[in-house]
């Protein structure tokens, strides 16, 4: 009975931890004067960004927490958004990536522009914004992301086999994971039309050029074997099943009764030839 206690009172103690609020540490941030924190649940996300909550509850949004920072004159705001997975914290993170300066910058899945940084780690999605939009603004928007991201579990995303085997790290950079009608529009709105009226599925999608010339790789999964077929039929893949065959520019290699591989375009030939092996 002692032992159960012991047991019980360790995972209440980890929940309470895993849990906790990352909390900015004023001594980190350069000319710090004052923070302001607020907190918003699920039934209160359309209070603070009208226009876009669907999305983050498509993918699954638990709460955001809210950092109004002012620092030397200028007045930062930093967006920690708790999702239910790591899988879509990296989703929405992925969809919002957008002519970065640089990447890798403080964390491996993270974007710097000129005047936002944003970055997914464990299961938190995290923007920063810079209101100056010079090198002063981007020194402190940077060491308030850093405070944050260094309170976050190091926990990642699961990517697929397939990208981590066929493609350079650089390539991945630009890997999107949409899942649903709103992540599609968002995200990869070329195949907005090929995913129709679907409204849960996992699509990992991959743009990448060889000689110039762009092609598309994904891996898709499907809650069941039914909605496989809602994508198939309207699309005219029903019977595709390996690279010997294509139907208007894609090739399909079916996995299982709920996923497929599929490519768009001129994909290398030692691609197509690993995904007919069933490498993936």
């Amino acid at each position: 009975m002692r032992l159960f206690k012991l047991v019980l009172l360790i995972l209440l103690a980890g929940s309470a931890f895993a849990q906790q609020t990352p909390a900015l540490d004023s001594a980190a941030i350069p000319g710090f004067v004052s923070v302001n924190v607020r907190q918003f649940g699920n039934e209160e996300l359309w209070g603070y960004i009208n226009g876009g909550a669907d999305l983050y509850l498509e993918y699954g949004f638990e709460e955001i927490h809210v950092f109004d920072v002012k620092a030397f004159n200028l007045d930062y705001k930093a967006d920690l958004y708790c999702m239910k997975s790591a899988a879509a914290a990296y989703g929405i993170y992925s969809i919002a990536r957008f002519r970065c300066r640089t990447s890798g910058t403080l964390t491996h899945h993270d974007c710097l522009t000129t005047y936002q940084y944003i970055a997914a780690k464990g299961k938190y999605y995290l923007s920063v914004s810079n209101p100056a939009g010079n090198a002063e603004g981007e020194q402190g928007m940077l060491a308030i992301a850093a405070n944050l991201l260094n309170q976050l579990p190091e926990e990642e995303a699961e990517v697929p086999a397939l990208f981590k085997v066929e493609f350079q790290d650089s390539d991945l950079r630009d890997l999107k994971l949409v899942t649903g009608r709103l992540g599609i529009q968002n995200g990869f709105v070329r195949w907005d039309a090929l995913f129709g009226d679907l409204s849960s599925y996992e699509a990992w999608i991959l743009n990448v050029k060889t000689d110039g010339k762009p092609y598309y790789v994904a891996e898709v999964r499907f809650n069941d074997e039914a909605d496989r077929e809602k994508f198939m039929q309207p699309n005219g893949f029903t019977g595709l099943t390996d690279s010997t065959e294509e139907a208007n520019g894609f090739r399909l290699f079916l996995r299982g009764q709920n996923r497929l591989l599929l490519t768009e375009g001129v994909a290398p030939a030692t691609l197509l030839e690993n995904l007919a092996k069933g490498l993936y």
